[in-house]
This record gives structure tokens, C-alpha cells and sequence, in this order.
């Protein structure tokens, strides 16, 4: 989830998932891919490479937006996808609000 209020146009917003398996945190320290996925008020749907935390034995990863990237008010989605060497999956799917600016 984003780690503060997001305004139209942010730059430099952390979005922060974590990685939870059966109520236990997956160790994602041996990733091939990690990616944020966003579902923009539209519908679109965005990819987004995201980088670990830490040393990735929290299940945490993230994805700071650059320009551009938050360029519709509303609704939006969030879901982390994750590629172990032998697994692949998603985390559980959030949802924010993009708000003006004044």
C-alpha cells in the first residue's frame, strides 16, 4: 500500500506490499521477479518492477513512482506478484485513492 496520502502527479510515492502465505510471511530472498501491479480507475492495468526491502526475508517489496505513473484521480488497485524458483504467486489485492491537488 502507498505509504502516505497520494495527490494527482505524486513523484516519488513508496508502494509497499508484503508477501503472506497461509498467515505466514513468504522469504522472498531467493526472487527471480517481483512486480507491483496497478489497476488504474480506468481499468488499465499497469506492471510496474518492483525491489525488495531487505534482504527479502520480511516478504516486503516496493515500487516508488516516477512521472507519470499516478495520472488519473479515483480508485485505484494494487497487487504484488512474486517469482520464486518454484513457485509464483500474488500478494492480496489493495486499493487506494488518488486525490487532487489545489
Amino acid at each position: 500500500m502507498a505509504e502516505s496520502d497520494v495527490h494527482l502527479n505524486d513523484i516519488g510515492t513508496i508502494f509497499r506490499v508484503t508477501a503472506v502465505e497461509d498467515d505466514n510471511v513468504v522469504d522472498l530472498s531467493d526472487q527471480t521477479e517481483l512486480l507491483i501491479i496497478f489497476q488504474k480507475p480506468d481499468g488499465i492495468i499497469v506492471s510496474k518492477t518492483a525491489a525488495l526491502t531487505g534482504d527479502g526475508s520480511d516478504g516486503q517489496f516496493e515500487y516508488i513512482s516516477v512521472d507519470g505513473d499516478i495520472n488519473q484521480l479515483g480508485g485505484w488497485k494494487i497487487q504484488g506478484k512474486i517469482t520464486l524458483p518454484t513457485w509464483v504467486g500474488r500478494t492480496s489485492t489493495g486499493q487506494f485513492e488518488v486525490t487532487e491537488n489545489l
